[in-house]
């Protein structure tokens, strides 16, 4: 191989590797700035959470982040927590997050998800929980709620 060949291969391989991240940010969505902050209003999903006292219920949205309706329903989800504060806690879970307990399985195959976003509401003292795939109004996700307060989960 002659040495313009080999300046010209590693060019090229240059010119991909900085091209590639250089692409990468330029895909990032235009409403990264406000996905950020409604996704860090809300706190991270940990399997260790305890209920605080007063509080009857964990809801979680589980999503794939930068999506459009991903990021209305982060908004809705933000909005809806303060009716509900100390009453239920609200929380967010990146589908795309590794589970430290399952081997690093993502999250979407250890609970099943298999639709963006998922709703789980988790009462406290149970494992059972009632669950919602796809977007919802404000209304629905309220309904959604007050059901799971007042209504035993379905058996596994």
């Amino acid at each position: 191989m002659t040495k313009s060949k080999i300046i010209l291969i590693g060019i090229a391989l240059i010119a991909l590797l900085v091209g590639g991240s250089l692409w990468q940010k330029s895909v990032t969505p235009a409403k990264n700035a406000a996905y950020q902050k409604t996704v860090t209003s809300l706190m991270p999903y940990s399997p260790e959470w305890k209920l605080q006292n007063g509080e009857d219920a964990l809801l979680v949205i589980i999503y794939l982040p930068g999506t459009g309706v991903e990021n209305d329903q982060l908004k809705l989800f933000t909005d809806l927590a303060k009716s509900y504060q100390g009453k239920v806690k609200f929380a967010s879970l990146d589908l795309t997050y590794q589970h430290p307990s399952y081997s690093n399985a993502p999250y979407a195959t250890v609970y099943g998800v298999k639709e963006s976003p998922t709703y789980i509401l988790l009462r406290k003292g149970e494992s059972a929980y009632h669950r919602h795939s796809g977007a919802m109004t404000a209304g629905e996700l309220s309904a959604f709620i007050d059901f799971g307060l007042t209504n035993a989960p379905p058996n596994p």
